[in-house]
């Protein structure tokens, strides 16, 4: 689809699969079944790094009629952005880390700040309803 000029956005069937973006990005890459790398499913379809990111940032915004202040950093835009503990661009396997987030930014503000001693592996309690976006997750920025 991508070849043919299609817009695309990454995406889960949460709760059936994890809403991990990171995941998603990893196996828009990889391609291949949990634990046996070796069992590629289609592998003409494998995207590179950039075109993956490119799903969950530019394409969600694009999805969520956003695109104008939403998925990329730039000027006029809203700062909301992660920093990650490794640089997953050269590193793709560090996309899976369960501690790879160092820090949150929503609408310029800090939010979290990665903290060794409570790391949250399995799910979240966090409340998406402040998220500031519009839809089920929040009512407006």
């Amino acid at each position: 689809m991508l070849d043919n000029g299609v817009a695309c956005a990454g995406g889960s069937d949460a709760p059936i699969e994890t809403c991990n973006p990171f995941q998603g990005i990893y196996d828009a890459i990889y391609r291949h079944k949990p634990n046996r790398p070796e069992d590629v499913f289609l592998p003409e379809e494998q995207l590179s790094f950039h075109e993956a990111l490119a799903l969950y940032t530019k394409g969600g915004a694009f999805a969520a009629m956003q695109d104008n202040v939403l998925g990329q950093i730039s000027p006029g835009f809203y700062a909301d952005f992660v920093v990650l503990r490794k640089d997953v661009s050269e590193d793709h396997a560090a996309l899976v880390m369960p501690d790879l987030v160092e820090g949150v930014w929503v609408a310029g503000k800090k939010t979290y700040q990665y903290d060794p001693t409570s790391i949250v592996l399995e799910s979240s309690e966090h409340d998406l309803s402040k998220s500031l976006l519009p839809g089920k997750n929040g009512p407006s920025r």
